[in-house]
């Protein structure tokens, strides 16, 4: 998923996509600037492909549970 939020970031913020770390991305779109906006919405497209990934895991191997870890699963709610 690191990969994946850095494809959001490089499609979001083109010019600030070899500066930018993911935490800066979480970090902007929890803040009041203009760019927020668009931090958000790279967020919830990450959300998103998250969720279609974890269903799609779930309707071929019916797991009796599904745990995120790592660091990008502090950042869902």
């Amino acid at each position: 998923s690191g990969n994946g939020i850095l494809a959001l970031i490089r499609h979001y913020f083109p010019e600030k996509a070899k500066k930018m770390t993911t935490k800066d991305l979480f970090k902007l779109a929890k803040s009041k600037n203009k760019e927020a906006i668009l931090a958000k919405r790279a967020v919830e497209d990450w959300h998103f492909f998250i969720a279609v990934g974890i269903c799609n895991l779930f309707h071929v191997f019916d797991p009796e549970k599904i745990i995120l870890s790592g660091g990008l699963s502090e950042q869902v709610d």
